[in-house]
């Protein structure tokens, strides 16, 4: 599995004060059937992961391709960098789980500039 950051902006805030990073997600399955991997995000607490098709489905000996968004609250950020998780599961055998790292703005440094 291999993960990748989204092309343009690093991330995008909502109106709702939600913070959005976009994940390309490229799963290669070396098994000799067909397979159906599912997504989830672990380690942010009231995170969530939005995948387009959840579950992956991966041909056999092939290579599935699909690009998720991550939505976290901005209360979750103390700086501009969130350690997260991304696990990928297909329901039997095999489970895997990637750090990832979200990127968001810094809280610290905004707080900062409001007390100067």
């Amino acid at each position: 599995m291999t993960l990748l950051r989204g092309a343009g902006a690093p991330f995008i805030r909502q109106p709702d004060g939600n913070i959005v990073n976009q994940i390309r997600i490229k799963i290669t399955n070396r098994a000799r059937h067909a397979r159906s991997y599912r997504l989830e995000l672990s380690g942010v607490p009231g995170g969530s992961l939005v995948a387009p098709q959840n579950p992956l489905e991966v041909a056999a000996s092939g290579t599935g391709e699909t690009s998720v968004f991550v939505v976290v609250p901005e209360s979750r950020f103390s700086d501009d960098r969130l350690p997260a998780t991304v696990r990928v599961t297909d329901g039997a055998a095999f489970s895997l789980d990637t750090p990832f790292e979200l990127v968001g703005p810094d809280t610290d440094h905004h707080a900062e500039e409001h007390h100067e």
